[in-house]
């Protein structure tokens, strides 16, 4: 890599998987193959494949408030918020318990979950009150959260759900009992979704986050990786008379689904 040997193989070997880090910047990479002449056997030759070039995402970390934080819940053992907007979530202590987290604590969901219908149920376990954490109607948005879901269950994880008045879910970040991750804006009459799967981390702490740029595009970051991309127009709806949920949403609690560290903010966090 530039001008500089990293690495050199030589004689009959299976396929490796190498790793190098760089600096940002213009970089040359060369690869050659060179046959030394004392035997004519095999192949004569050399293969590259899945040549990948990430970008480098510092850790994700324990949340601090900050100018941008609509809401901050930690979730150690109660549903305050640390942004200082007075976002509490109300906690249904039925269908919540207190576990070990990625930082603290964090609520199981689905403790015992509601499995009756929509237009009779009394809401989600842990709820927050919409005025506060509504789409503003412009500028940049991100929902975020610390997640660990089993294999066959998921998910809400933070959602914004008008109940008995179907296509009005402004925003929605879900994990499906497939393994799918979603991430879905709505205002009203259009939808716009993007998704991908992450069935293989199941059983495993990931931070999940839904990055959506005013009138430009939705992302979903997994770790801080870029995982799923679709530009969109569409404006989520406002709807500051209905709840925000975490962990479910007005039909009932997430079954599976353990959350810590969940945020919203109004700004586009992660980037590609």
């Amino acid at each position: 890599m530039d001008g500089v040997q990293k690495e050199q193989w030589s004689g009959e070997q299976g396929w490796v998987e190498e790793t190098y880090t760089i600096a940002p910047g213009q970089h040359t990479f060369k690869w050659a193959y060179e046959k030394d002449g004392s035997v004519s056997s095999g192949s004569d030759c050399a293969w590259i494949d899945r040549l990948y070039l990430y970008k480098y995402t510092p850790p994700i970390t324990f949340f601090d408030p900050d100018e941008y934080t609509v809401a901050l819940w930690h979730l150690n053992g109660n549903g305050e918020d640390d942004s200082g907007n007075g976002n509490h979530l109300t906690v249904k202590t039925d269908r919540v318990d207190w576990v070990d987290g990625e930082y603290g604590q964090a609520a199981l969901m689905g403790v015992d979950p509601w499995s009756g219908s929509c237009f009779n149920s009394d809401g989600g376990a842990l709820t927050a009150p919409g005025a506060g954490c509504s789409y503003p109607g412009s500028g940049d948005w991100t929902l975020e959260a610390w997640v660990k879901f089993e294999a066959g269950q998921g998910g809400t994880v933070i959602c914004h759900y008008s109940e008995h008045w179907a296509g009005h879910e402004p925003y929605y970040l879900s994990i499906g009992s497939d393994g799918v991750a979603r991430f879905d804006i709505q205002d009203g009459s259009n939808n716009a979704t993007i998704s991908a799967d992450i069935s293989t981390y199941a059983g495993q702490w990931i931070h999940l986050a839904g990055v959506y740029r005013h009138q430009q595009d939705l992302e979903m970051y997994l770790n801080g990786q870029r995982i799923a991309y679709n530009t969109t127009a569409i404006v989520p709806e406002y709807l500051p008379g209905y709840d925000v949920y975490v962990g479910g949403s007005f039909c009932g609690t997430s079954t599976g689904l353990i959350i810590d560290e969940a945020r919203i903010s109004t700004s586009a966090r992660y980037t590609d």
